[in-house]
């Protein structure tokens, strides 16, 4: 039996089997529906209000995750609603990315110039007027642009250059849609594995994406999209199969064999971009099976190749990717972090939005410093981190990631208005952030702590997995270096106290910010950082962490605090 769902705003459609959730029919829909916890019911990001039809009993996790007040509203989880009936739904709005999402990085002043002095290496495609395709004559314009894209787990960034005189005209952020079928590259893989044609699915979802962030830029900055005439891509390996529309089964299970190696090159209308159609679309090449392009642009961004220190560099999202490298020898890895770190399965986690607590301090009390400077809704990663090294320092949180009891922490010594702050709830231990009169307060729970335990342990044990097999100590570190949003806002001493970072000196620790897209633009302006990135993946050696003895014993003792 079919049921007919309708999604509002859009006004899309699409028909649902007897009992399947409605998170799996907005995706049908190409209805962007975000959830972040593989289904589970925990993140409340999915939230729907059922407008017309049959929603069922309301599921454990409903019960326990909506408020009193959403239930009434009409208000279901759509991980956990089952289609039994016709329905018609209204989707909230989704979270807005805020100005913190778009502090890309803009390429060095001397890179740029270093780049156009390359430039007649890579001479610009001529672009004739067809009528077919445009009405512009960019040869009478004048001027041609390309953009560099990168594809994140949760975020895809592009980036909008001028190629004629190599400078940064605009970036845009948004949420990757395929985030409506699972929140990691694990369900991403799954979901394409369970139908024949899920796999086009998922790449039409990432294709429409950029497509729209084309639009946007190009209406912002008056340019014609045809004139778009080139394009650099960078993502990890599940990332660009997608883009590409490559099943990612081979990714899945051992000897994780990848549908392409190294760099592809495609014409824009192979893709269905909107672009000039003959614009040259470049894939830049992974350096492995579970290490994609984006490390291999951070790398490139870096100038890793050139260095003879002993580097470390992080990338930490969904999938954290490390680098380790030791005079001129390289070696990478990717751990599964989890989305602990982006908020994700976190009772009142959320990305790096409005009203996200992005920093926290506790000294007789808790202050919070938030994005948006508005009411919290929730924290992000930033403010995890800072949150576990505050409760450390105050001896609330025990190294093994206890929390104390309100008991507890009066007989040690912790202040009383600290003290209050524990509580437990439904049988769990929790500590109140902030207390709110509606929609219920925002806390840390014991659960939340062991999540984020679990991708540190990730973390750290990778880390020390490659800084072993170089034989390089952490006082031989020279930089320390992270990559990506969440490098550029953690704080360093935070980091290095619960254990996530080495405990090396915080003048070592280094942010590339959005180095992976950095990269994808030195690869766009010049043909030899192309080539360039070619010869990283040639020479990085990638480590298999679930084949490593000592990762296990490292991950394990990494799960505790410093």
């Amino acid at each position: 039996m079919k049921h007919k769902v309708v999604f509002f705003p859009s006004g899309k459609e699409a028909l649902a089997r007897e009992g399947e959730k409605l998170l799996s029919v907005a995706a049908k829909a190409d209805v962007g529906i975000f959830a972040s916890c593989a289904g589970l019911g925990i993140c409340r990001k999915c939230r729907v209000i059922l407008l017309e039809g049959e929603g069922g009993q309301l599921s454990d996790a409903e019960k326990k995750y909506l408020t009193k007040e959403e239930v009434l509203q009409g208000c279901r989880l759509a991980c956990q609603l089952k289609v039994h009936s016709d329905l018609t739904v209204f989707v909230p709005e989704k979270e807005k990315h805020s100005d913190r999402k778009k502090q890309i990085n803009v390429l060095p002043q001397a890179m740029l110039e270093k780049l156009r002095l390359e430039a007649e290496q890579m001479p610009l495609p001529e672009i004739r007027d067809m009528a077919e395709e445009t009405e512009i004559n960019c040869e009478k314009v004048g001027q041609k642009y390309g953009i560099s894209v990168d594809i994140g787990t949760t975020t895809v960034v592009t980036m909008l250059w001028n190629l004629n005189t190599m400078s940064l005209l605009d970036t845009e952020a948004a949420s990757n849609p395929q985030g409506a079928v699972g929140p990691d590259v694990i369900s991403r893989i799954q979901y394409a594995m369970e139908e024949k044609h899920n796999t086009d699915k998922l790449h039409g979802m990432i294709i429409d994406c950029i497509n729209r962030m084309i639009t946007v830029m190009c209406q912002r900055n008056h340019i014609k999209k045809q004139s778009v005439c080139r394009m650099t891509v960078a993502g990890n390996t599940v990332m660009s199969h997608l883009f590409l529309g490559i099943n990612p089964a081979g990714l899945a299970c051992a000897p994780f064999t990848p549908g392409f190696r190294g760099e592809k090159r495609l014409a824009a209308s192979d893709l269905r971009l909107n672009i000039y159609p003959k614009g040259t679309v470049w894939v830049l090449p992974n350096i492995d099976a579970h290490v994609g392009s984006d490390m291999t642009c951070v790398m490139l961004f870096a100038d890793v190749i050139s260095s003879k220190d002993n580097l470390l560099i992080i990338d930490i999202g969904t999938n954290g990717e490390i680098l380790v490298a030791s005079d001129g020898q390289m070696k990478v890895c990717s751990t599964a972090a989890g989305p602990a770190f982006e908020g994700a399965a976190i009772s009142h986690g959320m990305r790096a939005a409005n009203g996200a607590i992005e920093k926290v301090r506790i000294e007789d009390d808790v202050e919070l410093t938030v994005i948006g400077k508005t009411e919290p809704a929730g924290i992000c990663g930033s403010g995890l981190i800072d949150l576990m090294a505050a409760l450390l320092e105050k001896g609330i949180l025990k190294s093994n990631g206890n929390l104390l009891t309100k008991e507890e922490a009066l007989q040690a010594g912790v202040e009383e208005t600290l003290a209050k702050r524990l509580r437990v709830s439904q049988g769990q231990k929790e500590f109140v952030l902030y207390y709110k009169e509606e929609n219920g307060d925002i806390v840390i729970t014991q659960k939340d702590i062991r999540e984020i335990q679990l991708a540190k342990g990730a973390v750290i044990g990778g880390i020390k997995t490659l800084m072993k097999s170089l034989s390089v100590t952490e006082k031989q570190l020279d930089r320390v270096m992270l990559a990506g949003a969440f490098g550029s806002y953690i704080r360093k001493e935070s980091a290095v106290r619960i254990g996530l970072l080495p405990n090396v000196a915080e003048d070592k620790i280094i942010s590339l910010g959005n180095g992976a897209g950095a990269g994808a633009s030195m690869a766009l302006l010049s043909e030899k950082m192309r080539k360039k990135a070619e010869e990283i993946t040639e020479l990085a050696c990638h480590v298999e962490l679930s084949q490593d003895a000592d990762f296990q014993n490292y991950y394990i003792n990494g799960m505790n605090f410093s």
